[in-house]
């Protein structure tokens, strides 16, 4: 099992998982967890699902509305054509190169019941 969540969201998770007031590294009813989420800006682990975070999650109309999603591995699928292509091209205004990356590529939900749509809203309101 996997969990994406956007950002602004995770921030409300993070905030859940550390201590309120002056002391962030303190051992909390999350232990490790919290202390975690404070110094390296990441969830981790949370009841054995791996939580990650990604701002590649459109917003769901109003501020701070965001599906996020739990799923397992054969959930979805990535289809290739080829590898990534990488091309470098010199910028000498701005004394530097250009590193330009391109992928044919396609994806699409394999098993539908294997994972879950979690609506959210943040606390964060742009």
């Amino acid at each position: 099992m996997v969990c994406v969540l956007h950002p602004e969201i995770a921030y409300d998770l993070k905030s859940a998982l550390t201590t309120a007031g002056n002391t962030p590294f303190t051992m909390g009813a999350f232990g490790e967890n919290a202390n975690e989420a404070m110094r390296m800006g990441f969830v981790g682990m949370l009841a054995g699902i791996p939580v990650y975070e990604t701002s590649n999650i459109a917003n769901q109309g109003s501020a701070g509305n965001y599906s996020c999603a739990v799923f397992q591995r054969d959930a979805i699928g990535l289809g290739m054509i080829g590898d990534i292509a990488i091309e470098t091209q010199r910028r000498a205004a701005f004394l530097g190169d250009d590193i330009v990356c391109s992928a044919y590529y396609g994806t699409g939900v394999l098993q539908n019941n294997y994972g879950r749509q979690l609506n959210n809203n943040s606390s964060i309101n742009p």
